[in-house]
């Protein structure tokens, strides 16, 4: 062999292992992949949407019919105890106090002269000018008198009364919640003319699936405001529905709102949840699931080598478009989301921007 020959030869054998090392050193190609962090929440059965509402609400009328001449307040006006509300036209009650006024004293006019009759007739019966049967006739007329006097003050007392039915006050602190007269309206006895919620009372009202109602019983709730976030309020159920309404089958559940804030006006929208961390759960999107010869998958990322691994779960209950993770999943791990058909274990991963290589 001539001394060119070997020294190609030597040179591509020198070529070829640089290209093997070459190809040995190429790593494997990084995979951006996209992620969920587990974490705990409560689940559509353990928190429901309702309004703040009054506790008690009473609906105020007049005593009396009547045409109503005034009405100071409308809805959502703050009201406090003894303020006036409306007024009806006292006029024909006005007229009525004076007819009585008149009653009383033609009334007491008679018991006087009644009176006096008796007495003359008493000091002539003692002369023996008088009968026994005129003095007892004085008698019975003073005391028919005194009756009539009486019946008299009763109508006047009556008719000052009616008169003062011709004011609508307010019995508490409120506020007004809804007016069912206008002013010119005549108004019978007893109709409504305002609503007023009490202000130092406020319920939580939810309507919750028939089905679930059950659960609810023994366990407290927060209320939390929708529009203003804050600390949540303790709610304890106070009444729940004897049955469902036919049309939604849910059932209307009063809860309790231990010393609600201001902010927890009457009918803001407020989300209730379980205290009962039992009920907190993991869920996590239905496409980070995999499932293999019958079996449930999720995949793991570990973030100290940026690899994934492949983990068994148990599924829970599934909705739309996620799935509860009864097991095999811890809050604060990350979950790949995408792609779990093509990835393996062991695999180099990268959650973003430029790979790590």
């Amino acid at each position: 062999m001539s001394r060119g020959f070997r020294c190609a030869a030597l040179l591509s054998l020198a070529l070829l292992t640089a290209c093997g090392q070459e190809e040995q050193a190429v790593p494997d190609p990084v995979r951006p992949v996209l992620f969920t962090t587990a974490e705990k929440k409560w689940p559509e059965e353990a928190q429901f949407t309702g309004t703040v509402e009054p506790r008690y609400t009473t609906d105020l009328g007049f005593q009396v019919l009547g045409r109503m001449i005034s009405r100071s307040v409308n809805v959502g006006d703050e009201v406090e105890e003894g303020q006036q509300i409306a007024l009806l036209d006292p006029a024909s009650l006005e007229f009525a106090v004076r007819v009585a006024e008149a009653s009383l004293s033609a009334a007491k006019a008679q018991l006087a002269n009644a009176e006096g009759s008796e007495k003359r007739l008493q000091a002539l019966a003692k002369n023996g000018v008088s009968s026994k049967a005129s003095l007892d006739t004085a008698e019975q007329s003073r005391k028919t008198a005194e009756a009539n006097v009486d019946s008299a003050e009763a109508d006047l007392h009556k008719a000052r009364e009616q008169l003062g039915f011709t004011r609508l006050t307010a019995t508490f602190d409120g506020i007004v919640t809804a007016t069912d007269a206008s002013v010119g309206q005549v108004v019978s006895a007893g109709q409504t003319v305002v609503s007023i919620a009490r202000l130092d009372a406020r319920d939580a009202v939810v309507d919750v699936p028939e089905a679930l109602v059950t659960q609810l019983r023994g366990k407290s709730f927060e209320a939390f405001l929708q529009t203003v976030k804050g600390p949540g309020v303790k709610a304890e159920i106070r009444e729940v529905a004897p049955q469902a309404t036919s049309a939604t089958r849910t059932q209307r559940v009063r809860m309790t709102l231990e010393n609600p804030p201001e902010n927890f006006r009457l009918g803001a929208l407020v989300t209730l949840r379980s205290n009962d961390a039992s009920d907190e759960v993991i869920t996590l999107p239905m496409t980070s699931l995999l499932e293999e010869d019958g079996k449930t998958y999720v995949w793991r990322i570990d973030e100290a080598s940026m690899t994934v691994e492949k983990v068994a779960v148990t599924v829970g209950r599934k909705s739309a478009g996620e799935f509860v993770a009864v097991n095999g999943v811890m809050p604060g791990q990350k979950i790949v989301t995408a792609g779990v058909h093509s990835l393996e274990s062991g695999q180099k991963v990268y959650l973003g921007g430029e790979p790590e290589l």
